[in-house]
């Protein structure tokens, strides 16, 4: 016996002793209670306090396999504070990626919709936009005339973060309205960056720009910096040799899973704190018109498609050994992070993951996602949720002969 729910990142499939609980022994609640399993499955957090990575189905465990570490140690940590703002933030990020979509438009045209959360505490989000950042800043960095890499910071002290990114970002706002500035620099681009020495239990924030502009002296620069900034800091300016690789340098920063996870838990909710709705990477003068965080959007469902499905019916269809999902598998997997976790078994040898695909890929894709459809492909057992947290999780139920049963 079957039940649908809607949920606003996709559509989760329930089913009697689908469920793995960290609170149960058993596979799920006996058959009289299946009202009292759609009843509770619509409360909110307010209501069930279930913690965000209790249940985690079968496409987040792909997703984010290769950060899930990383990814409880920071939801622990939201989800303990006593911040609502950051409890929220936590509930979201436990629903990242929960159920890919694919769909094609009235073009017959194919859009896929992996749901990612979107939240830069979010180690897969944060890796995906640094991923696509770089992308940009490759090609911004290489249009420059004279790149420099220059790095503005100030002496440490025991303030709290914000304070001092507060005390920072004003500085940089300050020194950019300068004559020197606006003498030397036409253009640029800038990344935050915060790092944390946990023995002293202080934080270090600082700024690294790529400049293009005319030849500026480092005593100049630092003499304008100090002066901006009311007090004792530091400034360092070296070429871009390598313009590729300063770009790559610079976007890296905007993925620190790694560092953020190694934290405790009271330092990560600090930082969660103070960078929600900063701007960490941002273009200026003639680069302006470059908005290198742009390509953090991610495509929106159609508001008619004609057709559209879960990616677990591809992907059942594709192991089953359906001519059209296999054929379709191999483009789902360069079509962004999340679908090349989830197919990426499926790529052929010839084709890079990277490698994006072409107009007419395209085209084959949206008309076979139709013919799926008209097919009336289905899955033959609904995809199964699993404990992550908690306690130790049970054996993943797609494991071994038994995949995603």
């Amino acid at each position: 016996m079957l039940w649908g729910l809607s949920f606003p990142l996709g559509v989760l499939i329930l089913c009697n002793q689908s469920v793995v609980g960290s609170s149960s022994e058993d596979n799920g609640p006996p058959a009289d209670d299946a009202f009292e399993v759609l009843r509770s499955s619509l409360l909110v957090h307010s209501e069930t306090n279930a913690h965000p990575l209790e249940v985690q189905s079968h496409a987040q465990h792909c997703v984010h396999e290769s950060v899930k570490k990383q990814r409880a140690t920071i939801v622990e940590a939201l989800w303990s504070s006593a911040d609502a703002g950051l409890i929220r933030r936590a509930s979201k990020m436990g629903l990242c990626c929960v159920s890919p979509m694919i769909f094609a438009d009235a073009r017959m045209m194919p859009v896929v919709v992996a749901g990612h959360c979107r939240d830069r505490m979010c180690p897969t989000c944060m890796r995906r936009r640094a991923a696509k950042v770089k992308g940009r800043l490759v090609g911004l960095v290489g249009a420059m005339n004279s790149p420099r890499f220059l790095t503005l910071t100030e002496r440490d002290t025991d303030e709290p973060l914000t304070v001092r990114m507060n005390r920072l970002t004003a500085a940089v706002k300050k020194l950019r309205r300068t004559k020197a500035w606006k003498a030397n620099v036409c253009g640029g681009v800038m990344v935050w960056e915060t790092t944390r020495n946990v023995a002293a239990g202080t934080w270090h924030p600082h700024v690294h720009l790529i400049l293009d502009g005319r030849f500026w002296a480092h005593a100049a620069i630092l003499a304008e910096w100090k002066q901006a900034l009311g007090g004792d800091g530091s400034a360092r300016i070296e070429a871009c040799h390598d313009r590729v690789k300063a770009a790559r340098y610079l976007a890296k920063y905007l993925a620190k899973d790694a560092d953020l996870a190694s934290w405790p838990a009271d330092t990560i909710v600090e930082f969660a704190s103070a960078m929600h709705r900063r701007r960490l990477v941002a273009t200026f003068g003639k680069s302006h018109k470059v908005n290198v965080d742009l390509c953090d959007v991610e495509p929106e469902k159609p508001e008619l498609p004609a057709a559209s499905m879960s990616y677990a019916v591809v992907y059942e269809a594709a192991k089953a050994g359906h001519e059209v999902a296999l054929a379709a598998a191999p483009l789902l997997a360069r079509l962004g992070i999340a679908f090349r976790e989830l197919f990426s078994e499926f790529r052929t040898p010839c084709m890079a993951l990277e490698e994006k695909p072409s107009a007419s890929d395209f085209v084959d894709l949206g008309e076979w996602i139709m013919l799926m459809q008209d097919q009336g492909v289905q899955l033959e057992q609904p995809v199964q949720h699993v404990s992550t947290v908690r306690k130790k999780a049970p054996a993943l139920p797609w494991s071994g002969d038994d995949h995603m049963r």
